[in-house]
């Protein structure tokens, strides 16, 4: 009889650990849903190796640009984050976004330098360059890449750009895809034979504009994007 008890206590008594594993497993289903969440909100800086950015190089402020105009700074001027910057000659993508006004000159009426000659919007180191040629009114972007270490490429990306008004310009580079857009709608795009070099070392030096070879007009709101 007594033996009957016992098995009839073991089967109606609940173990006292239930309560505990069934605290437990509330506390992994709660970690789990926080690293989900966290996954979520920090996945750029886990698992992308890089974090695109955008960096100010003129504010929106116009600049008249005249005769006597240049800016030159080294890349670390405007970028702080170290971790972030492009390694010469690797591939990558980088995107500059400026807003910029031309006036309608006759001819090379009231020019101090020539009017036939192309005039630097902005150059990066050795590449990529940007000018403005005033004769036949287009924006020229110049990259340059390499086939071997002797010998170097330097393509012209070439399109007209209205006068008389101001145009909002995207030039992006991505890998070998480069593309162009004025005022929101896509001008150009094309695929280089190799990577350009993007000049984005620590010491490289940006150049904006050149003493005694610039265009007449205005530029402002000019950003790196990267």
């Amino acid at each position: 009889m007594a033996n009957n008890n016992f098995f009839y206590n073991a089967r109606n008594n609940k173990p006292a650990t239930s309560k505990i594993d069934l605290g437990f497993g509330y506390l992994v289903i709660g970690l789990i849903i926080i690293l989900g969440i966290l996954l979520y909100l920090y996945y750029d800086e886990l698992f992308k190796q890089k974090k695109e950015q955008m960096y100010q190089i003129i504010d929106n402020t116009p600049i008249d640009i005249n005769e006597k105009f240049q800016k030159r700074f080294t890349i670390t001027k405007i970028i702080k984050d170290r971790e972030y910057l492009l390694k010469e000659g690797e591939g990558h993508g980088i995107q500059l976004y400026w807003e910029m006004y031309i006036p309608d000159i006759v001819n090379n009426y009231n020019w101090k330098s020539s009017y036939d000659k192309l005039k630097p919007i902005i150059l990066f180191g050795e590449s990529p360059h940007i000018f403005y040629h005033p004769k036949t009114g287009e924006l020229t972007v110049v990259l340059k890449y390499r086939d071997n270490p002797y010998y170097a490429h330097y393509p012209h990306l070439k399109l007209e750009i209205p006068l008389q008004k101001w145009n909002r310009i995207l030039v992006k580079i991505d890998n070998r895809e480069v593309t162009i857009y004025v005022n929101d709608k896509l001008e150009l795009a094309t695929t280089l034979m190799n990577v350009p070099i993007i000049s984005m070392n620590y010491a490289d030096v940006i150049q904006i504009g050149e003493k005694g070879n610039n265009i007449r007009g205005k530029l402002k709101n000019m950003k790196l994007i990267y």
